[in-house]
């Protein structure tokens, strides 16, 4: 491979992954235009992918296995315009974790300075936006708050924390030191789910590290973990929403299509709604939880593939090779925040998510320390 071919597929890697999660239209819903850039900025990265020799050959029975079932759902059962719009997203995912992995650098120095670095500025944005000065953003409701909303370049509070959630593998691998930043992006996003993720990704790789600094980190991690959830997100929380929601979802599931689903984008227009506090109906466009969303949309088929697929992801590994352990430390948080959040249907972040599993899938087929 060239220098020139090697810096073009980083440079073009680097582009996509802050494009894809920093990328908003002023005065627009912000979904509609993320999930376009993701579409288009996958395809200029397939086109990248052909100017550059693979490191490694990457195959996945399951992988396949799962694209092939949902493209025989939605053609078979589901064919509507918008399971054939969410149909295509998926394979671009699944063709961009393919690519990925036979190409990706597993040395993440840089890719971690950068996320590091991209961390840094949705801080500085933050102090901005405490002050009410934001010269790009504009407040999401301002009929409501018409004040600079403080989300940094993230659009929701949520997204902050889930952000350092997912960067932080990445970033403690080039520098431990740099994973401070994540902090306060943890404090401003109320997201008990992505302190948890966090947290349990730092503890796995110090119990693999030092077992003395982990037992320190562990006390003083899980005391502020629980004053954090307790104090700052559980009273403002839709954790009882998100239950009651989930149960409507698998009740409406059982009673109509349990084998095959709903279909692939069926959860956002089935209109699962709650009350708010002011009396006003809340849409619940996700689930707030991938599996119970795909389950939903795939059916108990779909949970079976989903099951074997990372059945397999287990039996791979390794935990004596360093880099297997990586492999875990960037899964822990990518499943964790999945299970009350939605990386994989937000465009935000469904570029840094494929990324994550291909970066699992590469790191898995090294089988030395």
């Amino acid at each position: 491979m060239s220098a020139i071919q090697r810096i073009s597929f980083d440079t073009y890697l680097k582009f996509f992954l802050i494009g894809c999660t920093t990328f908003y239209i002023p005065g627009l819903h912000f979904y509609a235009p993320q999930e376009m850039f993701f579409q288009y900025g996958v395809m200029g990265f397939l086109a990248v992918c052909l100017f550059v020799p693979r490191t490694r050959p990457f195959t996945n029975f399951y992988l396949a296995l799962i694209l092939a079932y949902v493209i025989l759902n939605t053609v078979l059962f589901h064919f509507t315009p918008n399971s054939r719009l969410k149909l295509l997203n998926f394979f671009l995912g699944v063709a961009l974790i393919k690519e990925l992995a036979e190409r990706v650098d597993l040395d993440f120095k840089a890719i971690g300075n950068l996320l590091a670095l991209f961390c840094a500025l949705n801080v500085i944005w933050l102090a901005l936006q405490i002050h009410n000065i934001d010269p790009i953003f504009k407040s999401s409701m301002p009929q409501n708050m018409p004040e600079p909303d403080q989300v940094g370049f993230m659009g929701l509070k949520a997204n902050l924390g889930c952000l350092a959630a997912m960067a932080f593998p990445f970033i403690f691998a080039a520098n431990p030191f740099n994973a401070i930043i994540c902090i306060p992006l943890l404090w401003f996003g109320k997201s008990s789910t992505a302190v948890v993720a966090l947290i349990a990704s730092l503890l796995f790789l110090l119990w693999h590290k030092n077992k003395k600094i982990f037992w320190a980190v562990f006390i003083a991690a899980v005391a502020a973990g629980v004053f954090y959830i307790l104090k700052i997100d559980m009273p403002s929380g839709q954790f009882p929403k998100r239950f009651n929601i989930w149960f409507a979802g698998i009740n409406y599931i059982a009673g109509s299509k349990p084998w095959f689903g709903m279909g692939l984008g069926s959860w956002a227009v089935t209109g699962f709604t709650t009350l708010q506090e002011n009396g006003q109906p809340q849409t619940w466009t996700w689930a707030h939880n991938e599996f119970i969303q795909w389950i939903f949309e795939a059916g108990i088929i779909g949970l079976v593939l989903l099951y074997c697929y990372f059945k397999n992801i287990w039996s791979r590994i390794d935990l004596t090779f360093h880099r297997h352990r990586m492999a875990i430390s960037i899964l822990i948080p990518l499943v964790v925040v999945s299970l009350f959040h939605f990386p994989f249907h937000l465009g935000r972040f469904a570029g840094l998510a494929c990324y994550m599993l291909a970066c699992v899938e590469a790191l898995l087929q090294e089988d030395y320390s």
